[in-house]
């Protein structure tokens, strides 16, 4: 039997049993620390590799991975955002150069919603996020 055969029916087994294939695989993860030891460390040998490879390339994927993490925004998305506010910080206009990976730029998002606002400087954005934590002591001072 030839090989090309043989690798279309796993595909097909494997695109008709996913999730069968998927419980099985999450419940050896979970009972096998061996197996789960070994898959870590070969991700972790991969990375190496990568960074050793090209330092950059892999800054440069890591970032655009923290920003999906945390905000759930792409590359495309950072990028028509920094375009929207004409390449400067949201609130003290501070123009910015666009480099990849990004330098400067801090995603502004709500804490409670999650929700992306656009891009602030270092320096805004940490007075923001000192400003929204003491918003209702600050408003009670100035008698708001």
């Amino acid at each position: 039997m030839s090989r090309a055969p043989q690798t279309e029916r796993q595909r097909i087994y494997q695109a008709l049993n996913r999730d069968r294939i998927n419980a099985q695989r999450r419940a050896r993860w979970r009972r096998d620390s061996t197996f789960r030891a070994k898959h870590i460390q070969e991700g972790k040998d991969r990375r190496v590799k990568q960074r050793a490879a090209d330092p950059v390339a892999y800054k440069v994927r890591q970032y655009w991975r923290m920003i999906w993490t945390c905000y759930r925004l792409t590359r495309e998305a950072w990028c028509d955002l920094f375009e929207a506010q004409d390449g400067a910080c949201g609130l003290c206009a501070k123009q910015f150069v666009l480099v990849i990976p990004p330098t400067g730029l801090q995603v502004d998002h709500c804490h409670r919603t999650g929700r992306v606002r656009g891009l602030l400087c270092h320096s805004c954005n940490t007075k923001l996020g000192w400003y929204e934590k003491r918003a209702a002591l600050i408003r009670e001072y100035v008698g708001w």
